[in-house]
């Protein structure tokens, strides 16, 4: 089984792509280093806080992390420079934050993300003066910013600390726009039964949901023995293994 996809027995429909395992396999994992970049951000404005502190206050002071508590939108100059201290060149945001919740997608977690490219591979924009490039999927040596959501509460709040993950060379190669699982199915005795690939991703918006609609009642279920999904689709028996196209990487 793709360790790039999580399972649900008990509720098909909610099988899906592991999203930690997907960045990790698409992106590669994130910076470690990124977070001690913050840390030390922390640190130094912890002792200017200290140092503009009234010492018949100091008492009271509290640490604070501002720069571990931000989101990517707050934290553009600060990604700017440990990219260009990690690289040695500049690079700047690609596009606005997206967030993945907006799609059609696949994902166990929802997640945000910018992709960050080389100064000479993008421009200002001639009215807001803020950077863009158009093809950042085709663009080599990128680096990606995502921002996991914690799971619990609404998806327009709760999010973990940004990460930083790459260089990648052509997130478009690396399969990184493609958000959905598709499904590769077989007859009883091992015959493609989806010759077409109408229920692969690519040739459908939403894979899943079309399958579900075809198959007989509409339902899908877990075989132990088989160690796929099975149901009837066209009067036939069929077995259904979840695919993702990052797999092929």
């Amino acid at each position: 089984m793709n360790d790039l996809i999580k399972i649900d027995k008990k509720y098909p429909e909610c099988t899906g792509i592991d999203t930690v395992a997907w960045l990790n396999h698409v992106v590669g994992d994130h910076h470690d280093d990124w977070l001690a970049f913050l840390e030390k951000l922390n640190e130094q404005h912890n002792e200017d806080l200290r140092a503009n502190t009234s010492p018949d206050f100091l008492h009271y002071f509290c640490e604070r992390s501002p720069y571990t508590n931000r989101w990517i939108s707050q934290l553009q100059e600060e990604i700017g420079m440990y990219l260009r201290a990690k690289t040695g060149q500049v690079y700047v945001p690609a596009h606005v934050i997206d967030n993945v919740y907006n799609h059609e997608i696949s994902f166990s977690t929802v997640f945000q993300y910018q992709v960050w490219v080389k100064e000479e591979d993008a421009q200002r924009h001639h009215k807001t003066g803020e950077w863009y490039c158009d093809e950042f999927y085709y663009r080599d040596d990128v680096f990606v910013v995502t921002e996991l959501h914690s799971g619990c509460g609404d998806v327009r709040a709760n999010y973990g600390v940004p990460e930083i993950r790459g260089p990648v060379d052509s997130l478009c190669d690396a399969r990184f726009l493609d958000w959905m699982i598709g499904w590769y199915i077989t007859t009883s005795d091992g015959e493609n039964a989806d010759e077409d690939g109408v229920y692969s991703t690519g040739y459908s918006q939403n894979p899943t949901y079309h399958l579900t609609e075809a198959l007989k009642g509409g339902a899908m279920r877990w075989s132990e023995r088989y160690q796929c999904f099975v149901g009837w689709l066209n009067g036939r028996a069929v077995k259904m293994q979840p695919t993702c196209e990052a797999e092929c990487n």
